[in-house]
């Protein structure tokens, strides 16, 4: 390629050579397209996160904490995405004889493109009656709190049979103190397991067996400080051997070896005890906690201790053990529980949006620049997104001197007050003529932390134009800002920008490189780039830029 621009590496140089020439799949460009392509994730019907330690809820669990349990039919659809339901028995809580639940009315089920399995839903079949988990909203209706258990026609015995299970965890749970819960669920148990057993006794035997079989967060906090100890002793419970996330049922290979469920390891099964103990409801855990916060030699009990502390609305305890503990842990340690202690600091918000830790006055002054230096310390690009909601109370007095943070401000919010601020230094004229003067004055520090603000910005759209329809100087500036910033290179600006007519060699390789590096590190970019890269046209307007000294 005539006039490669020298400033370039090597490898940058072959890659845009490879992508301006339009040559298909080049020995040379090849390695990073595969890489944006084996980078994306697979398509899925749904997915769910779930934190390291956290099992799937049984149906037990999931009744247990619902604030409203009630059987009630479908009646029909209401506006605001509301279903209007009549009310039949109401097991817990109280509800009028006809409410309103958050969701969707079909009249014919079978016509739901989406996934019924194990992920949330919440679709109404016409005419069906549903045991319902439902808790209040803010628009005087309901939401549904897990998904609807739903009955198909002709199957009353199952209908009954989920009802009357429901009915027997509330009365465990409601009547009973946590301490008789579990052997109250094995007496329940009892009466249904026996030779001569009917269709609906084995079904709630299963449903009653799940929760004895599993480790819940809904269990007592003695129950699940037991299993520690059972452990701690080199014993698991025999029931609660199996790792529900691996598959369960056996595999006879071609050679007749027979594979079991997996059984958990010491490890698994003691993550999954600190879970289930670390969740809102177990306040008098705070003990067994702080002594595994005391160790020196367990990361997972002190980020589990931290976690209880915040959910048990002792945030500031968590925030001073995590200021002064976190050096002490390896980084990946950190980053295995680190959204968890994310999620446990922010609570549930309030009703004006404001996050748990920001109802403590000390906290308030102190959380967001601690969780600032966390995210630091841990590498922003490795971390991901947390902490975000830091955000509105982050200040930055001096954006020059802390650009990454002013960087990630203007990133997880909208329109910032920095965003004014970068305006006005590209703006100022002095500015304009100080950086004019100095070679690659525009590709420096200061200018490019103010581009970079308002680069993707629609609110910095008119000053980059501006400036990339300038001179050479500005617009290489503009360009190198896109470079840095490819988590915002789906902005329409830049496709613009790749069209417009007299674009020196320099300017579209400098373009490309900007492409190829966004389409390698963000595999949904590649449907953006590719066809760039392989010799394909944007389809967008091009800048109308007016014809300058420089062209």
């Amino acid at each position: 390629m005539p006039n490669m621009p020298k400033h370039l590496p090597e490898n940058d140089r072959a890659l845009v050579e490879a992508a301006v020439a339009g040559r298909g799949w080049s020995l040379l460009l090849l390695p990073l397209l595969l890489l944006a392509l084996f980078a994306a994730p697979a398509v899925r019907a749904c997915s769910t996160y779930y934190e390291p330690g956290q099992t799937p809820r049984t149906p037990y669990a999931e009744v247990a904490a619902a604030p409203i349990v009630v059987e009630a039919r479908v009646i029909r659809p209401l506006a605001d995405d509301y279903v209007e339901f009549a009310v039949k028995r109401v097991l817990r809580g109280t509800a009028e004889r006809r409410i309103r639940v958050s969701g969707r009315y079909f009249s014919d089920l079978r016509t739901y493109g989406g996934w019924l399995g194990e992920c949330f839903h919440d679709v109404y079949q016409a005419g069906a009656t549903y045991l319902l988990l439902l808790s209040p909203d803010d628009k005087g209706g309901y939401s549904p709190n897990a998904s609807p258990l739903q009955f198909a026609p002709g199957h009353s015995s199952l209908r009954r049979a989920w009802v009357e299970v429901a009915a027997e965890i509330v009365r465990i749970e409601d009547d009973l103190p946590p301490d008789q819960r579990m052997a109250a669920i094995r007496a329940a148990l009892a009466r249904v397991q026996h030779p001569k057993a009917s269709e609906t006794e084995k079904f709630k035997a299963a449903r009653l067996s799940e929760q004895l079989d599993t480790i819940q967060a809904t269990q007592p906090t003695s129950h699940l400080i037991w299993l520690h100890g059972e452990l701690e002793a080199g014993r698991i419970p025999a029931e609660l051997r199996w790792n529900p996330w691996v598959e369960d049922w056996t595999v006879t290979s071609s050679d007749g070896t027979v594979t079991g469920p997996h059984v958990y390891t010491a490890s698994e099964f003691r993550v999954a005890v600190l879970w289930a103990l670390s969740r809102p409801g177990h306040p008098d855990a705070a003990e067994f906690f702080a002594g595994l916060a005391a160790r020196n030699d367990d990361p997972a009990g002190l980020f589990f201790a931290i976690i209880h502390m915040a959910w048990d609305d002792r945030r500031a305890d968590a925030a001073r053990l995590l200021s002064t503990r976190i050096m002490t842990v390896s980084i990946a340690e950190v980053h295995k529980y680190i959204r968890m202690v994310e999620k446990s600091m922010s609570g549930y918000t309030d009703r004006d949006g404001k996050p748990a830790w920001h109802r403590d006055p000390d906290l308030r002054a102190i959380w967001p620049d601690l969780a600032w230096r966390i995210m630091d310390y841990l590498g922003r690009d490795s971390s991901g997104r947390i902490f975000d909601d830091i955000a509105p109370y982050l200040m930055v007095p001096d954006p020059i001197a802390e650009p990454d943070k002013a960087l990630w401000l203007t990133y997880v919010t909208t329109d910032h007050p920095l965003l004014a601020w970068a305006e006005k230094q590209l703006r100022d004229p002095a500015n304009r003529v100080e950086w004019d003067q100095q070679y690659e004055g525009w590709e420096q520090d200061d200018p490019q932390l103010a581009l970079q603000l308002l680069v993707g910005e629609r609110k910095g759209e008119a000053v980059l134009t501006e400036l990339f329809c300038r001179d050479g100087k500005s617009r290489m500036g503009v360009i190198q800002a896109f470079r840095k910033q490819l988590t915002r290179m789906e902005d329409r600006l830049f496709a613009r920008m790749l069209v417009t007519p007299g674009l020196s060699e320099e300017q579209r390789d400098g373009l490309l490189l900007a492409a190829a590096a966004a389409a390698s590190r963000f595999p949904y970019s590649e449907r953006d780039f590719l066809p760039i890269l392989k010799g394909g046209k944007p389809i967008a307007e091009p800048l109308s830029c007016p014809m300058r000294k420089d062209d």
